[in-house]
């Protein structure tokens, strides 16, 4: 079949090679042609003998390059281009410039024709991120070009002040993003324009206690919240961000050999907790790993985060041990491997799956995988 046989046809044009691949309506029948010139009305194509004109429909999709970009969502567009009525249309995005299909997520909306706008949430902060627009068109798909954006850092307020998510490289899982403070039982967490609408102790209970259910129902909506899958961080890798991660210097307490620079424990602590950041930071900048509040890990996800998989049960398990020591403890005891055991498994119906929050709380974490999750 001859190109000038048919009136309308779909075609993928590469303008680095100037390329033009076209198929046919009728059978599926693909040529590929070396193309002089294109317009949206007609293509201009040497075909080894003459130059040859073709007027066509010209169907297809661009990928924007205007992307408006925050920490964990960007708002990216297309155009479609020569449609008519509703088509599905979309973008793959993923870390990976090949956005190779199981390795990147998607999104997709209805477009009408033009100009079309979709976001993409749950993005990991200050990561190079690559998207491409698609379109279905009479069931063939058409992809535009890859474009690329930076995310920004992810950075949150407590209690009035602003504080950054670390970012840790080379945990014993694989990378990951671990809060530059602990959480403090009472304080409201704002993500960007998003804020938490409740803290981890819920302050209607007059107690000094957070149970499980409180804390999952904060995690659940931590990740409602930003997209991102928070979690504990496991034993090994809290003491991997502990001692300055791949940035270490070997200190006997997390960011100093002096623990009066970095810890608020039974000597100096006045006999109560205090505000987070208050002492000096750890290599990574992390503050408070040793004392004021012992942190609570998650050991029973360790399989699933080997695996990639999101498990709800696991991930909202308090019964793990708590590590770095606190405001009431000894400085022996705001090690690395200093840690008080299974504080939230009392063993009876009355303490299990409960913490007191008054010397124990948490510092969230959630992965930083190569691999995107779908």
């Amino acid at each position: 079949m001859g190109l000038k046989d048919v009136e309308k046809i779909h075609y993928e044009f590469n303008e680095s090679t100037m390329f033009l691949t076209i198929k046919y309506d009728e059978d599926g029948e693909t040529q590929t042609f070396k193309v002089k010139s294109i317009s949206s009305i007609s293509i201009i194509i040497n075909d080894g003998n003459e130059d040859l004109i073709y007027y066509i429909d010209a169907y297809g999709v661009k990928t924007n390059d205007n992307a408006v970009v925050k920490a964990t969502n960007a708002e990216v567009s297309g155009v479609l281009k020569g449609a008519e009525g509703e088509c599905e249309v979309g973008f793959v995005y993923g870390l990976n410039a090949e956005l190779k299909l199981d390795e990147c997520r998607s999104v997709n909306g209805i477009s009408t024709g033009g100009n079309f706008k979709l976001t993409l949430d749950g993005l990991l902060d200050d990561e190079k991120y690559y998207y491409r627009a698609y379109a279905v068109i009479d069931g063939i798909k058409y992809w535009g070009e890859v474009n690329s954006f930076q995310t920004e850092p992810l950075t949150y307020i407590m209690d009035g002040v602003k504080y950054k998510m670390i970012k840790v490289e080379g945990g014993p899982l694989g990378d990951f993003s671990i809060m530059q403070t602990e959480l403090l039982p009472g304080a409201l967490l704002t993500f960007g324009d998003k804020q938490m609408p409740f803290t981890l102790k819920d302050l209607d209970k007059k107690d000094n206690k957070i149970t499980k259910y409180e804390f999952k129902t904060y995690l659940a909506k931590l990740i409602e919240l930003t997209g991102l899958y928070w979690r504990l961080p496991t034993s090994e890798e809290w003491k991997y961000a502990y001692q300055g991660g791949n940035k270490s210097k070997g200190y006997t307490y997390s960011g100093s050999n002096d623990i009066n620079d970095v810890a608020w424990y039974g000597s100096n602590s006045g006999s109560h907790s205090h505000p987070a950041a208050t002492k000096n930071s750890n290599e990574l900048g992390i503050f408070d790993m040793s004392g004021n509040f012992a942190e609570l890990t998650n050991n029973a996800q360790i399989n699933d985060i080997k695996e990639h998989k999101h498990n709800y049960y696991s991930i909202t398990d308090i019964t793990g041990d708590a590590y770095g020591g606190n405001w009431k403890s000894l400085s022996s005891n705001c090690l690395k491997d200093s840690k008080i055991v299974s504080p939230g498994d009392g063993g009876t119906s009355s303490t299990l799956n409960i913490f007191d929050c008054t010397a124990i709380t948490v510092r969230l974490i959630y992965d930083r995988c190569a691999k995107e999750k779908k």
